[in-house]
């Protein structure tokens, strides 16, 4: 089973997400510049169909956009959302995404230890196994 993280990954780059970071981490900060880090953060009950023989899993992620510059770290959560909110019905990696949803507000987090502000969004993702 591939963790949401990783399916958003290959997404995000698919979707030219990583144009403009230094790369797309999963669950880990790197010691670069400009970056996004998926994390990810459980998820809910899932899903299962009358007889069972349908699993429909609900994983979340927290995404962070970690940047020296506050305007570049909050666009690109801002590009992250509209691609997250325009995607429905998309096979990505083993699963079949049904629907994601933001389910929180862009966020400022605080600075890291190399000054760069951190923000936010979190997300939920609807799938099963294609």
């Amino acid at each position: 089973m591939n963790l949401l993280s990783k399916d958003l990954r290959n997404f995000f780059i698919q979707n030219s997400i990583d144009s403009g970071v230094s790369g797309i981490y999963e669950d880990e900060q790197a010691e670069r510049e400009d970056q996004i880090c998926i994390y990810n953060t459980g998820g809910i009950i899932p899903d299962y169909s009358f007889n069972a023989e349908e699993i429909i899993d609900n994983p979340t992620a927290s995404i962070h956009s970690i940047h020296r510059n506050r305007n570049d770290a909050e666009a690109k959560l801002l590009e992250i959302r509209e691609l997250i909110n325009s995607t429905t019905n998309t096979k990505i990696g083993d699963y079949f995404y049904l629907q994601f949803w933001v389910t929180s507000d862009i966020s400022y987090i605080s600075r890291d230890s190399e000054n760069r502000v951190l923000y936010s969004i979190n997300i939920r993702a609807k799938r099963r196994k294609d």
